[in-house]
């Protein structure tokens, strides 16, 4: 098994300069997973406000109507996370996450594909479902893979506390308005 060297946060605060137990590459792997999943998660909310004016003019639809396709995101991934959550501590996290993201995918696939504003508002609850599923089992998935020790590296390198939270906001617009520009979409 392939393993990464990791100085201590507890060997840092004691003196020592000797390194302690590895981490292992698969623990990495997942971490880098989780954040790469959960970054397009969190990122899902903010990239439909930039594609609102394609939107509007692809679909001709109401202020109503595309408050909805925002708003059924919000309100599915609040109102599931402790349920999914719960569930992924009862029956396992990596059971949860990965048919999470396979749902979230399938939800991002039908939202491209989308012929009408119902049906995106639609696969806009399918997204969210498969969200709400990733993001709750995400953050414990990723610290059960850390050694106890490590936990501060575990959590300042985390999706909603370490390094893809800071840039989200900047990023969160540019991202989905270069996809936009590249596909053709008129924003």
């Amino acid at each position: 098994m392939h393993t990464v060297r990791v100085r201590s946060m507890a060997q840092t605060e004691v003196g020592s300069t000797g390194f302690d137990d590895t981490i292992p590459r698969r623990a990495w792997l997942a971490l880098f997973v989780s954040t790469l999943v959960t970054f397009f998660v969190v990122i899902d909310v903010s990239a439909v406000n930039v594609a609102f004016p394609s939107i509007r003019e692809d679909f001709d639809v109401s202020s109503s109507q595309l408050s909805w396709i925002i708003s059924s995101y919000n309100i599915v991934v609040g109102s599931l996370l402790m349920a999914w959550g719960r569930l992924a501590d009862s029956v396992g996290r990596r059971r949860v996450y990965l048919p999470g993201v396979a749902l979230f995918g399938v939800g991002s696939l039908l939202c491209a594909l989308a012929p009408g504003v119902g049906w995106l508002i639609a696969a806009r609850v399918v997204q969210a479902i498969g969200g709400s599923i990733t993001f709750a089992a995400s953050f414990a998935g990723t610290l059960t893979q850390k050694i106890h020790r490590h936990d501060a590296t575990s959590i300042s390198s985390e999706p909603r506390t370490g390094p893809t939270t800071a840039p989200r906001p900047p990023v969160a617009p540019a991202i989905p308005m270069a996809v936009l520009r590249r596909v053709g979409g008129n924003s």
